[in-house]
């Protein structure tokens, strides 16, 4: 099995692809600019008022060709970033019981998982999305800003609990998982052997509402069901909202 190190070193060399202007300082680049009347920073955790998902959706494009080259949807993508922004905006959807719930983006290896979350960030940064979080001096629910680490890997969070012996991002406001699954199956620290398992079941524990979760991962539920087991299944599967990206390898295909 290889180890973490290994394993950090090949999704070192995956990502030492030429890259493009980091969504992040993309994000920083639109907050200063002027923002347009239909898009109001979010005030209360419902509908926003005067902005349609046919806005959001135009402005999460301008963002992703700022991202990437070619920027491009088809139509099977288009519907999931309709979710995505669905969710991230509580705006009305079919197949979101609850907006308070995380979000699971799923899909096979370079269908743009990674991508898409990092522009739900960077949509929720330029329009000042809030979102209802649990004030750890008050104890009470405020509305803070609806962002969180999206560059946070499965493997940093093993890394974490197997230098720390816990996991320390698992109080953040979101918790971020990426490449959920390509993490060892299990980790020690010092003879006590651990997974992401109990990471996903101790923050489901938490509470969704106040402690919501985003995760990419490549692997079908089947395949979590297997190697998380029933009860850590059951928490991704009740506690998040799925998005499926289908579609071509963009890292092979462009």
């Amino acid at each position: 099995m290889p180890t973490i190190k290994e394993l950090k070193r090949a999704k070192e060399e995956q990502d030492s692809r030429p890259q493009h202007e980091s969504v992040h300082s993309i994000a920083k680049r639109a907050e200063s600019e002027s923002r347009a009347p239909e898009l109001p920073a979010r005030m209360t955790y419902t509908e926003y008022q005067g902005i349609s998902l046919s806005e959001a959706i135009s402005l999460i494009i301008e963002l992703g060709n700022r991202a990437v080259p070619n920027f491009a949807l088809s139509p099977e993508e288009m519907q999931a970033y309709a979710k995505a922004v669905s969710w991230l905006l509580a705006l009305p959807h079919p197949e979101i019981d609850d907006p308070m719930k995380g979000l699971i983006v799923t899909g096979a290896t370079g269908t743009g998982k990674t991508l898409l979350v990092s522009l739900l960030w960077a949509l929720s940064e330029k329009m000042g999305v809030h979102r209802p979080f649990i004030d750890r001096d008050s104890g009470q629910r405020r509305m803070k800003p609806f962002l969180w680490n999206c560059s946070m890997h499965a493997l940093e969070h093993v890394e974490d609990y197997s230098n720390n012996g816990s996991y320390q991002a698992i109080r953040y406001n979101v918790l971020h998982i990426g490449d959920l699954g390509t993490e060892p199956d299990t980790f020690l620290r010092y003879g006590t052997k651990s997974s992401l398992s109990d990471l996903i079941c101790q923050r489901s524990d938490m509470g969704y509402r106040d402690y919501p979760v985003v995760v990419t991962s490549n692997l079908p539920w089947d395949e979590m069901r297997q190697r998380y087991g029933d009860r850590a299944y059951s928490r991704l599967r009740g506690d998040l909202i799925e998005v499926l990206l289908l579609g071509k390898d963009h890292r092979v295909h462009g």
